[in-house]
């Protein structure tokens, strides 16, 4: 078991202050993120997981020739990830939801309400505050299992809400359709605010090197 906290990437499908159902399955706390491939940080911080996702399996199966040829994964490639299931079954998920392209997805859950913090440090109470599309980084976990089906999950541990952006769906946020209209200064007389800077999605880095001796793993090979 290895404990992460990601690069900034952007919230999908949360359930982190009502625990959700999943076809009739344990009602969970869930949280799953969109990870830009090229966001600060992002290629060493995928190697890592996958590192500790493929010491995960060989430490579940120590023995390569009882070892399961195919594993269920909690983290997958956004841009070549399928429907599993329903009418959809067989079509590229990035296809529906657009937001998945050119990035790592990330589905963690766990049955205990996770703590769901603001910049400030303080805890965020308000489900309407940390939806669908904001930017967090997310703390969790991977491990192997071996039950019904057999891979690789990851436990939810925490949420770090750090801004907003335009919501996924069609759920309209005043603050951001309205940013580009505010004036630029407060005017006292009539007690308008400053206005709000419109959110900025992180400017992409090129790759670095690895560090000397530090294990490398195909993400793109392990979750694609």
């Amino acid at each position: 078991m290895s404990d992460f906290v990601s690069p900034e990437g952007r919230l999908s499908f949360p359930a982190l202050f009502v625990p959700k159902s999943v076809k009739g399955g344990t009602a969970k706390f869930s949280a799953t993120l969109l990870l830009p491939k090229d966001g600060v940080g992002v290629p060493e911080f995928m190697n890592r997981v996958g590192v500790a996702t493929k010491e995960a399996i060989e430490a579940k199966w120590p023995n390569p020739s009882t070892r399961p040829a195919q594993f269920k994964m909690s983290i997958k490639d956004g841009d070549t990830a399928l429907f599993e299931s329903g009418k959809n079954a067989g079509k590229l998920k990035r296809e529906t939801y657009h937001e998945m392209a050119n990035c790592w997805v990330i589905a963690a859950t766990t049955l205990d309400k996770p703590p769901v913090f603001a910049t400030n440090g303080n805890p965020i109470v308000d489900a309407s505050k940390v939806y669908a599309g904001c930017w967090v980084r997310m703390s969790f976990d991977v491990y192997a299992y071996d039950n019904v089906n057999v891979g690789v999950s990851c436990g939810l541990q925490g949420i770090l809400k750090t801004r907003d952006d335009a919501p996924f769906g069609n759920v309209s946020r005043p603050e951001i359709d309205f940013a580009d209209y505010f004036t630029a200064a407060a005017d006292d007389s009539v007690g308008i605010a400053p206005a709000p800077q419109a959110p900025q999605a992180p400017a992409p880095q090129a790759p670095q090197a690895p560090a000397p001796g530090v294990a490398q793993v195909d993400p793109s090979a392990l979750f694609g």
